[in-house]
């Protein structure tokens, strides 16, 4: 008779829908499962999979609240905490000496952490390592911004930081078309004391590819796959909704020559490239040192990145992987319905979704065995359809 593995709890924050596929496969597997947010009204809470929700209201706004937490559960010394969002990241590394004590941090090195949470150390890292990137270059106080780094408008401009960035805008890039419209952002920028730099804006017509994966602790990619970004929203420099898992060996290469360099251990990997036609090469846009929205098509696709990070945390055997299978696809639908409503045109066609729907895919916060999350998601945008709610704001 096999002997049942003895798990580690799992504590996962923040839990929205990244956050709820890490809750499903690590319950599937039978781990107590914690989930903890800032939030009342997160999937996270719905899920049937979440065997405790820890509400930290102070979270999002006092660094350390979370950390102060674990600390005080002594019951889930061991547990391997999962981080879903950039400001767990940077929580986690912050007290990483005190927290590693007493649980298993699955984030990389420090020095890593800083790299992955500022991009212009990670534009400098990528060129360093010959992976090509975006002009980027920092804005330093009481000059000509633009006119120093010698890139056309419009242009981008990008936090060092992408968290307190996203807190100010509501979004995590912001695109200048002038001079006045660069000056009164990094003007907010200035007031607020967030670091900022500018980046060339890449052709629309470049398609978007995301590297995805998991690298053990001893520096081993455990299994990887790309996937090519269909749709998002908003367009342009949204997130993505709509991506394919299609095999693009540049973005691979390139993807695992950066690990290589960067000596990436014992976490979960994402990394985004935008295709540059003018040059004809694939440019390094992004890296999370975390999991990815699109993390429940990892197993679809025959790499199991959860079993790879369980395995490699509490020591049992590596697991084997297959040849993955490409061509299945991750849809969210929240956002397909909201991007029909407001950029109509730019929404995918009818013959992608049916095409999606003919092959394997997995639906976001979709389980015919745990609906709550779903339903909970559409039911706001069902209110407002029916005048029952105020319209939602949709950031440009």
């Amino acid at each position: 008779m096999a002997q049942t593995r003895k798990l580690p709890p799992v504590v996962v924050s923040p839990v929205f829908v990244n956050g709820t596929a890490v809750l499903r496969a690590f319950r599937r597997r039978g781990a107590h499962c914690v989930a903890v947010s800032s939030r009342r009204e997160v999937s996270g809470f719905s899920t049937r999979a979440a065997c405790e929700k820890i509400y930290l209201p102070e979270m999002e706004r006092s660094p350390g609240v979370f950390t102060r937490w674990l600390l005080s559960r002594r019951d889930l010394e061991g547990a391997l905490v999962v981080p879903t969002g950039d400001e767990i990241v940077a929580e986690l590394d912050a007290n990483r000496e005190t927290l590693a004590q007493r649980f298993h941090l699955c984030i990389p090195s420090a020095e890593i952490c800083r790299i992955a949470l500022d991009k212009l150390a990670l534009a400098r890292t990528a060129r360093a390592a010959c992976v090509p990137g975006p002009q980027t270059f920092e804005v330093a106080p009481d000059t000509d911004a633009q006119a120093d780094a010698g890139i056309d408008f419009p242009l981008l401009v990008k936090p060092r930081s992408c968290i307190d960035f996203s807190r100010a805008f509501g979004k995590k890039v912001a695109v200048a078309a002038d001079a006045a419209a660069l000056e009164g952002i990094l003007s907010k920028c200035r007031d607020l004391g967030i670091r900022t730099v500018l980046q060339e804006l890449l052709p629309p017509e470049g398609p978007v590819v995301a590297y995805n994966g998991y690298v053990r602790r001893s520096g081993e990619v455990a299994g990887d796959f790309t996937t090519l970004r269909r749709a998002m929203f908003p367009p342009q420099h949204g997130t993505g909704f709509f991506e394919v898992a299609e095999p693009i060996e540049e973005v691979l290469e390139y993807s695992r020559a950066l690990l290589s360099a960067l000596d990436y251990r014992g976490a979960l990997v994402n990394m985004d490239f935008k295709f540059d036609p003018r040059e004809r090469l694939w440019k390094l846009l992004d890296l999370n040192a975390r999991s990815w929205r699109q993390v429940s098509l990892a197993a679809i696709v025959g790499v199991d990145v959860f079993e790879h990070m369980l395995r490699d945390y509490t020591g049992a055997e590596p697991l084997s992987n297959g040849p993955v299978r490409y061509g299945a696809a991750w849809f969210y639908i929240k956002d397909a319905l909201l991007m029909l409503r407001a950029y109509p045109g730019d929404s995918p066609r009818i013959k992608d979704y049916l095409d999606l729907l003919c092959n394997k895919h997995s639906l976001g916060l979709f389980d015919k065995s745990d609906m709550r999350p779903f339903l909970a998601d559409l039911k706001p945008l069902l209110l407002r359809r029916l005048g029952k709610l105020a319209p939602r704001h949709i950031d440009q």
